[in-house]
């Protein structure tokens, strides 16, 4: 009888890994600022993935196109230095090194960098020269007004939010509590 039972129950579970490649495609990356007094370039992004998969230890870096990284996360101006996992949003810093030029190359997602020892570039996101003008143009913007989804002004933004710029550039933001 217990062999019948086992014969059973195993073919039931799933045993399945899951490649973190594959997760890639549900993490959106916005970049903030480049700030070229301060030598940091700052990045938000949130993960739109519902598995479990933690990225442990996780952190940013920016390579150019010789494979050189040019700016990194540091544990000084790192928020979180445990991982990223599902539905999660954060503003990252990437301290920018000495042989900093632009921000044209690849940024990378390096699962075990905060940990040290074994460390995998597990997604990458190219960087073109259309990106420049993103940092150039998020740097100067001024927020004029903060809306809810029906129009109200906020003084705060809670969960669902609308920022309008001076600009008339709009951005629509969520913010998980």
């Amino acid at each position: 009888m217990k062999k019948i039972l086992l014969l059973i129950i195993i073919p039931i579970l799933n045993f399945a890994q899951i490649d973190p490649a594959e997760l890639c495609d549900s993490i959106s990356i916005s970049f903030i600022e480049y700030n070229e007094q301060e030598n940091y370039i700052e990045i938000q992004f949130s993960t739109e993935f519902l598995t479990e998969y933690w990225f442990g230890y996780a952190g940013f870096t920016i390579t150019n196109n010789q494979g050189e990284v040019i700016a990194t996360e540091t544990l000084e101006n790192a928020a979180n230095v445990y991982g990223i996992g599902s539905n999660m949003t954060e503003t990252r810093f990437l301290q920018t090194t000495e042989n900093f030029t632009s921000p044209i190359g690849t940024l990378n997602l390096v699962n075990g960098f905060f940990a040290g020892g074994n460390t995998e570039n597990v997604c990458s996101w190219p960087l073109y020269d259309q990106n420049l003008y993103t940092f150039e143009y998020t740097k100067n913007k001024k927020v004029i007004k903060i809306i809810d989804v029906l129009g109200r002004n906020m003084k705060t933004p809670q969960s669902l939010f609308i920022y309008i710029y001076e600009d008339g550039h709009v951005e629509k933001k969520y913010m998980i509590k």
